[in-house]
């Protein structure tokens, strides 16, 4: 049995509804429809792993990790080889008797280990690394919109499938009328002709119910696509839509979180503090370019040469070894520098001023969110008021019916009336649910992103 009580406050009405199921008043998440729909849970975990959207993410990912090992690589060392089998023979001009043949193995090996870039190695691994963060926090991007697709869709269907089943409680009344006129009809009680319109209302009935069934079934299928299952059966769709349990308590927890509100934390917010901190990794690359670079060299060579003159010939197998100090020093490069680090220096102007423009947006979608959950609320508590009246008229007309003061057509009309208003508050309901998954969402707190976090 629900306790319904409604309170105005001077900004915005709230519904107070207490159940025999306790639920804590400082929970945000408790106002999700996730806390009322185990089904919908389900489906926003295996939407981690299984959605087109997140699988495109992921391999976005490992697209990144393996770019990341290329970002790296110029801080290891380099190991080459030239191996060769040749004949090679040379003479001088102007003479006939001196003559060079070289033929046989050859082979080359180098060693090179970079020391000192002044920083600009490190700085391209660490952009690599971040890349992939980057690449994370778009993928959990991608699931947190996917999550409120998911949301919406999962509770269209619940309104769909209640429309579905009134319109097949709506086709049994019709074919009991019109059965009750053919019965009349074989009496002789009325004309065949007057079974014409009733024909057609229960054909457009028919058509009604059908077309409502094949409403549900699309979007059954457009959600279990979305979601990566094979199929979503009407059975893991509830019939009913429990009434939210909302507190004053919550409400207000629900707004304070918006006073804590860092653009950093949601996922766009933290990728744009990554790509500026690429971008100062990228202008200390760009600012070693004409500094000498240094770094260590090895190497071991082996050749085979013969050489010819005056009737005799030398054969020896010359083998060298190196290790040395290489130093590498671009002293001028065409500007080419000086036009990147003025380039980059623009990007984090223009970084800036993006952060700047998201961090405003933002906020006022969090207030502008805010203020809807309030309209939303009061708008329910209206909607909730006259299902209740709708209701009891329903119940009062039925025990008239049933004791004889009342005409079933009158039930049928307060009973058609009562399931629209069932359909809109269900409408409303949808709308504060959405308007809350919306809000925390936009916050970076939504708790269906503690799934994301699972995976890991």
């Amino acid at each position: 049995m629900l306790r319904i009580t409604f309170g105005l406050g001077v900004a915005e009405a709230f519904l107070i509804i207490v159940s025999s199921t306790p639920v804590s008043a400082e929970s945000p998440s408790a106002l999700l429809p996730d806390e009322y729909l185990p089904e919908l849970r389900t489906l926003l975990t295996q939407a981690v792993n299984q959605s087109p959207p997140t699988l495109r993410a992921s391999l976005e990912v490992a697209r990144a990790r393996a770019q990341e090992l290329v970002d790296s690589s110029a801080m290891w060392p380099t190991l080459s080889a030239d191996i060769r089998w040749a004949a090679v023979e040379s003479s001088i001009a102007g003479t006939s008797t001196q003559k060079n043949r070289n033929a046989g193995l050859f082979y080359t090996l180098s060693l090179y280990q970079p020391v000192f870039h002044w920083g600009a190695l490190k700085a391209q691994s660490d952009i690599g690394k971040i890349e992939t963060d980057i690449a994370e926090k778009r993928f959990e991007d991608t699931y947190r919109t996917l999550a409120l697709t998911i949301r919406s869709q999962y509770l269209d269907l619940i309104q769909r499938k209640k429309g579905w089943n009134y319109s097949k409680f709506t086709l049994q009344q019709t074919e009991a009328r019109f059965q009750a006129l053919q019965q009349r009809r074989d009496a002789g009680a009325i004309s065949a002709a007057e079974l014409n319109e009733p024909r057609l209302k229960l054909a457009e009935a028919r058509i009604a119910a059908d077309r409502m069934e094949e409403s549900f079934v699309q979007g059954c299928r457009t959600l279990a696509a979305l979601c990566g299952v094979q199929t979503i059966s009407a059975d893991q769709v509830p019939d009913e839509f429990p009434k939210p349990e909302i507190t004053e308590e919550q409400l207000q927890a629900l707004y304070r979180l918006a006073d804590s509100f860092d653009p950093g934390r949601t996922p766009q917010g933290a990728i744009y503090e990554m790509t500026m901190k690429q971008n100062r990794l990228s202008y200390r690359i760009a600012r070693s370019r004409t500094l000498p670079k240094v770094g260590l060299s090895a190497s071991a060579s082996q050749q085979n040469s013969t050489t010819a003159f005056g009737g005799g010939i030398t054969q020896s197998d010359v083998t060298q070894q190196m290790v040395g100090v290489a130093a590498n020093w671009t002293i001028f490069d065409g500007f080419a520098a000086r036009g990147q680090k003025l380039a980059l220096l623009q990007q984090r102007r223009q970084l800036n001023n993006t952060i700047s423009e998201y961090d405003r947006a933002q906020r006022e979608k969090i207030d502008a969110l805010r203020k809807q959950i309030g309209f939303a609320v009061r708008s329910l508590e209206i909607s909730e008021t006259r299902l209740n009246i709708s209701n009891n008229s329903v119940a009062v007309v039925a025990a008239e019916v049933k004791s004889g003061h009342s005409s079933p057509d009158g039930l049928e009309t307060v009973q058609s009336t009562a399931r629209t208003t069932e359909l809109t508050t269900l409408t409303y309901r949808t709308d504060f649910f959405a308007k809350v998954a919306e809000y925390l969402s936009t916050l970076g707190v939504d708790p269906a992103l503690s799934a994301f976090e699972q995976r890991k």
